[in-house]
């Protein structure tokens, strides 16, 4: 049989050999095998690499993402500065505001007092104020020598009484042994005890009192102890040792130095005694400090504008999006840009006549396309200057509530307009009533002096009412004060009344509350429903984002895999198919000496 029979016959193509035509030489498939197993394989490889290109893509995303949550979140700060902090809503970082003083004698108030501390529950800008006595710790020490180390045995025995304390001394205590002895009840005596030293061999125990105007009540039963040894009653009364002072012409007395209770709202710190001085002090707005919070809250405004502006860019006749349009299509994109533009649309209500309702009016605009803002400082000079409370409440939550038995602690993002104002822009008034029944459980009701809810009430049942271990704190929800159809206005609300102990049965108590809420904290709560991290925007586009990872780098450890197992199986066919050509080789030097003899 000629080669060309044999080949014909498909006896080659069967032991995986070929013949060259021309030549007649016979080669294996096998040859080609191996270039065959490395394409396949780097064909599998391919496809992970577009894998990897594609979460690199989202690990850009990610990025991103968490450079946009660092801005939003100094946003989120800056505007801390523009509302109320206090949970009540009765003080805040903007009162802080109010902080220069001026005196009208020519004597600095820092003479006689520390800073003053005034929040936004106090109305009082101007005052007088002389001190003649500030409040001092009450002192009394041994008035004779004679011990002459800390550590050596006293020889003392029985007790000494401090404040109602007894105190037992044994022999065999040294005079560190004393000291330590009255110290270990200080906290019940208000009393520390310290060691003198008057010379190299003169130690002597002195007493001090931790509480201003307290004097300090000694008797002592000690025996083996010199006369004058063991520290007697100072004989100050509390009214030496109380601090004495005129406010607005009247005296007044108080046993500490740091005084609260004059004025709501106003704390002085005394820190010195100057009987021929009266000093006339001014609290007034610090306006520089506020405008400057002002301009750097619109500028980082403006800044989170442009990065989200950046995200959205899209070219409309290349049909193409923006190299920089890393987080394009994503939905935190639109949901921040309607965070911070709808709720600068909206107007500031329930502020009163005569003030601010629009940033307009205090000579902040916004461009109507890209809603970003300009200052003009003149006029915002002039609204700080002549209006700042106005200014004030353009930018802060605030309640007022007329019973101080009520708090109102959080409150929703953005609190509902037909709460605030009625359709005519009247201000609104909530009533809220903790009642008490016969039995002696308690419900809760709300209701609307005017606007859409008008005729209704809003009641909390008594199982959704919260009462501390003593009864005296009650504490109910917003969401749970609804009308028969379940609607309330007032979710995320909560109400906190302390007192409620004395409330008999059948009896109630109750409080008005008005509300407003301006620009930076409506922005504010916002922002910070944005970044929760549990349900906020910013955590369910991160977990998205991670998912995506995780479900990359799973299909390429797959596609790697397979990749693997494909090569591994196809060098073993190789191996096989490499081996079984060599059997071969003496069969192709016989076919050749054929095609010899067959040419002759």
């Amino acid at each position: 049989m000629s080669v060309e029979a044999a080949n014909n016959l498909g006896l080659f193509s069967k032991l995986k050999l070929n013949v060259d035509d021309k030549t007649g030489k016979l080669t294996g498939a096998s040859d080609v095998f191996a270039e065959a197993i490395e394409e396949t394989y780097k064909t599998n490889l391919k496809i992970a690499e577009r894998k990897g290109a594609e979460k690199d893509t989202v690990d850009k995303k990610l990025e991103a993402l968490s450079n946009l949550q660092m801005k939003v979140t100094e946003l989120k700060a800056i505007s801390k500065l523009l509302f109320h902090s206090d949970a009540m809503g009765r003080c805040g970082v903007f009162a802080n505001m109010y902080a220069n003083y001026a005196t009208d004698t020519g004597v600095s108030y820092d003479t006689i007092m520390d800073p003053i501390n005034m929040d936004a529950s106090c109305s009082l800008q101007e005052f007088t104020l002389k001190v003649s006595q500030v409040a001092t710790h009450d002192f009394t020490k041994a008035t004779v020598g004679g011990i002459t180390d800390k550590t050596s045995n006293l020889n003392w025995t029985g007790d000494i009484v401090i404040n109602g304390q007894t105190l037992a001394v044994t022999s065999g205590m040294c005079l560190n042994d004393v000291t330590t002895l009255i110290n270990s009840v200080s906290g019940t005596t208000n009393v520390k005890a310290n060691i003198i030293q008057v010379s190299a061999n003169d130690f002597r125990l002195s007493l001090q009192a931790t509480t201003f105007a307290a004097p300090i009540a000694i008797s002592n039963n000690i025996v083996g102890a010199t006369a004058g040894q063991i520290p007697a009653t100072s004989g100050n009364t509390i009214d030496q040792l109380s601090a004495k002072f005129t406010f607005d012409g009247i005296d007044m007395v108080r046993t500490t130095n740091t005084i609260s209770d004059i004025v709501t709202g106003l704390t002085l710190d005394l820190k010195k005694a100057d009987p021929a001085t009266t000093i006339s002090v001014s609290v007034k707005p610090d306006t520089a400090e506020t405008k400057e919070a002002i301009r750097l809250w619109v500028k980082t405004i403006n800044d989170l504008i442009d990065e989200v502006e950046k995200n959205r860019k899209y070219d409309p006749e290349t049909m193409a999006v923006s190299e920089d349009a890393i987080l394009y299509g994503t939905d935190i994109i639109q949901t921040l840009d309607s965070a911070i533009k709808n709720n600068m649309a909206h107007l500031v209500t329930g502020v009163g006549s005569g003030n601010y309702m629009l940033l307009e009016q205090i000579g902040i605009s916004t461009d109507l396309q890209t809603g970003k803002m300009s200052i003009d400082e003149q006029v915002l000079d002039e609204s700080l200057r002549s209006n700042f409370d106005g200014v004030r409440k353009l930018f802060e939550y605030q309640n007022e509530i007329s019973n101080t038995n009520f708090l109102v602690g959080g409150h929703p993002a953005t609190i509902p307009s037909n709460i605030i104002t009625d359709s005519a822009g009247a201000q609104l008034t909530s009533t809220v009533s903790l009642n008490r029944d016969a039995s002696g459980f308690l419900t809760a009701t709300i209701t609307i002096s005017g606007g859409d809810y008008a005729a209704t009430t809003f009641t909390v049942p008594s199982d959704k009412i919260t009462v501390s271990a003593d009864g005296d704190t009650v504490s109910f929800l917003g969401e749970n004060a609804a009308n028969i159809g379940g609607v309330t206005p007032y979710k995320s609300f909560e109400f906190v009344y302390v007192g409620a102990s004395i409330i008999p049965n059948s009896g109630s108590d109750s409080t008005t509350l008005k509300f407003t809420q301006g620009y930076a904290d409506r922005i504010g709560k916002n922002l910070d429903r944005l970044l929760d991290t549990a349900n906020g925007e910013f955590a369910r586009q991160k977990t998205i984002f991670a998912d995506k990872i995780k479900s990359i780098d799973a299909a390429v450890e797959k596609i790697t895999q397979k990749a693997e197992k494909e090569k591994a199986k196809l060098q073993k066919d190789f191996a096989r198919l490499e081996a079984f050509r060599q059997s071969l080789a003496p069969i192709q030097g016989l076919l050749e000496a054929i095609m010899a003899s067959s040419k002759k």
